[in-house]
């Protein structure tokens, strides 16, 4: 792909592990809404087992193959291939949109003038047809976070040389620490809703939700100050203790109605988180967000157990 001298060239780093169903659609989105500057695609292939490989090439994308690692050292291996001075990180699941387009060239215009700004987005929802998708995640739209998810996340190459790139040895969370060095040198953390993308591999059912929860919050308790630092690891290890001592009273006092009043105290304290985390909304979303909500914190109260077995193990 030839870039034009005048122009600054931006670099697409896409990792992709076994995403042969998507990565095509993922690349075709790009070339659709692509940005005004030069640009390049860069897959990096994570040790994939499928035809990933394969369809990058078809695609004209440029792809780089690597042993399965974290996602995080795929991304630093995109960036040392790269050409362009503004990287756009991307999933593989994740889709730019026409708004995206609209918005990009001003980004790409602010971060010429500083350097050292994160910016991107949440990612939205293909539809709002599924309830999860409708009582989460896109409700997830309209919360300020104080950092980027590297699903969408978009910096300088300036600003990610200057603090070392991601962390390859984090397995998640390696977004928020990102966020949190590059805020260490000054960077300003700015979350634009105009830059929509579509994440089309959320999960489907509190199955799925609750496994990528248990996935994600890994990460939160590795040490005593992730799990400071991390709100929701510590609302996870208070509902363990919570939830352990009803379980104990309940087999103690044979008196299994109390699994019940944890049940409701649950609900109702996740009521109240739901008003923080995502202000009023719609009454029906008022009750259905905070039954998500308890799956979402079952799912990092099981990161806790399992970084706890890892331990004893």
């Amino acid at each position: 792909m030839a870039f034009e001298e005048n122009k600054t060239i931006i670099s697409f780093i896409i990792p992709a592990y076994n995403e042969e169903d998507r990565i095509k659609e993922s690349i075709q989105a790009i070339k659709r809404n692509n940005p005004q500057d030069s640009y390049e695609i860069i897959v990096v292939d994570n040790g994939s087992t499928d035809s990933t490989s394969e369809i990058v090439m078809a695609e004209s994308a440029i792809l780089i193959k690597v042993d399965k690692d974290t996602i995080a050292s795929a991304r630093n291996r995109g960036v040392s291939v790269s050409c362009g001075q503004i990287l756009i990180f991307l999933d593989a699941d994740v889709l730019v949109t026409g708004k995206w387009q609209n918005e990009i060239d001003k980004t790409i215009r602010s971060l010429r003038e500083d350097p050292f700004i994160v910016t991107g987005s949440r990612c939205d929802v293909p539809d709002d047809r599924n309830w999860i998708f409708r009582y989460w995640f896109h409700r997830m739209q309209n919360e300020k976070p104080n950092y980027i998810n590297s699903g969408h996340l978009i910096t300088t190459k300036k600003l990610f040389q200057s603090i070392g790139g991601f962390r390859k040895e984090f397995s998640t969370s390696e977004d928020y620490d990102f966020c949190a060095r590059a805020k260490g040198v000054g960077a300003r953390i700015i979350n634009n809703p105009n830059l929509q993308v579509i994440h089309t591999g959320y999960p489907k059912t509190l199955k799925e939700f609750v496994l990528r929860e248990r996935w994600h919050g890994f990460e939160d308790f590795k040490s005593v100050k992730n799990i400071m630092r991390s709100k929701m690891a510590l609302v996870a290890v208070v509902n363990i203790i919570i939830a352990v001592s009803f379980i104990i009273m309940a087999v103690l006092q044979r008196n299994f109605i109390l699994i019940l009043v944890y049940l409701m105290l649950s609900y109702i304290l996740l009521m109240i988180l739901t008003l923080i985390k995502f202000g009023y909304g719609r009454f029906v979303s008022l009750m259905v967000t905070p039954v998500i909500f308890f799956f979402y914190v079952w799912g990092r109260s099981l990161s806790f157990i399992d970084r706890i077995k890892a331990l004893v193990l």
